[in-house]
């Protein structure tokens, strides 16, 4: 193997390992998440849509984006009877990212970048997050590079809300994206500090031509 090749295969074993560690210390961040923070699981009879929304998240949050979808649904509905218009939002974009595999990507990008732009979702930053995280995940299989924009901005806000989970997974999206996208002018991005018994900050880092 010439040495031109082999390096640009350590530098592709070094950004693919660099990936693993920082989703591997995200997963270990969601999992301790998911134990301290676990919700009472509502009943889809509840006429609690804070409740139903607590539970549709959990279950978003442990990928189960079906079991959740109808929790979602349950919320949008009370929340819209009652005039809630941000939390009918945020359990609408979230019922389509549960949709968008059975129906069209492109439909659902088109429909979240005209709801994007609702002063609602602008004004909130924590319906915000949801929106950019949907759309980067719909972006993905549209456009990567609508998509890096989107996980980008996902990392900013997460930043202003303190949300170590949302930064740790965005900055992942983005690592991904910058190879797939050939950013190999990206030094590295640095996931955020975890609070990790050793304190370590992983970075995942890209070649440089």
């Amino acid at each position: 193997m010439s040495g031109p090749t082999k390096r640009r295969w350590l530098l592709f074993l070094y950004v693919v390992g660099g990936l693993v560690v920082c989703l591997g210390v995200a997963l270990l961040y969601l999992l301790g998440y998911i134990y301290w923070r676990r919700p009472a699981i509502a009943s889809l009879t509840s006429r609690d849509p804070q409740a139903l929304l607590a539970t549709a998240d959990y279950l978003a949050l442990l990928g189960n984006w079906q079991g959740a979808r109808p929790y979602f649904a349950k919320a949008e509905q009370i929340f819209a009877q009652h005039g809630d218009r941000r939390n009918e939002l945020y359990a609408e974009v979230s019922c389509v990212q549960a949709d968008v595999e059975k129906g069209s990507y492109a439909e659902a990008a088109r429909y979240l970048n005209q709801q994007f732009s609702d002063p609602t979702v602008q004004g909130d930053a924590r319906l915000k997050l949801r929106f950019l995280t949907v759309k980067g995940v719909v972006d993905l299989n549209t456009n990567t590079v609508d998509a890096e924009h989107d996980w980008a901005e996902a990392l900013a806000v997460a930043k202003s809300l303190g949300d170590i989970t949302w930064q740790t997974r965005a900055t992942g999206w983005l690592g991904i994206l910058d190879f797939v996208n050939g950013n190999s002018s990206q030094a590295q991005r640095s996931s955020p500090r975890s609070r990790n018994p050793c304190g370590i900050t992983i970075s995942v880092l890209r070649s440089s031509s």
